[in-house]
Order: C-alpha cells, then sequence, then structure tokens
C-alpha cells in the first residue's frame, strides 16, 4: 500500500489516491516505513494544498524518527 501511495502522488499526482494507500499502510504495519509513510503523507497534503495537514504529517515524520532530515527541512521551509 505504500508503493501505491507513492505511485499514485508521484507518477500520477493522484494526492486523495495517494493519500488513501498511505492511510491503508498505516492501518497495517508500516513496520520500518513509518516515518517515511508520515513523510509522503504530508507532501500529497501538501501538494494537494492542505499545508495544516502537511504540517501535521511531517510533525508526526518527525516523532518517528527525529533523525529524519526530510521533514524537518519540509517544516523549514515553510516556516514552522
Amino acid at each position: 500500500y505504500y508503493n501505491l501511495g507513492y505511485m499514485y502522488a508521484e507518477y500520477d499526482t493522484l494526492y486523495n489516491k495517494a493519500i488513501g494507500y498511505y492511510h491503508v499502510a498505516l492501518a497495517n504495519d508500516p513496520g520500518n516505513f513509518l516515518p517515511q509513510t508520515y513523510y509522503n503523507l504530508g507532501v500529497a497534503h501538501f501538494r494537494n494544498n492542505a499545508e495544516d495537514s502537511a504540517v501535521y504529517y511531517f510533525r508526526k515524520a518527525i516523532d518517528a524518527d527525529d533523525d529524519y532530515q526530510d521533514p524537518i527541512d519540509a517544516l523549514n521551509q515553510l516556516g514552522y
């Protein structure tokens, strides 16, 4: 489900579908992909013009892995 979300977000720009698949991935034990799933949810929300949701998921990614630089950079670029 994680990969389906990624493909919809990056190759088809169908962000609502991507968001749905990322949520399914989270519900089905994302394991080592937890921070990446949260980060990609943030990216999909941001690209879908939902900045508040994007910030929420970027923060969740950092909560899952406080050394994960991508969401840290994203929050800094957004001014958070």
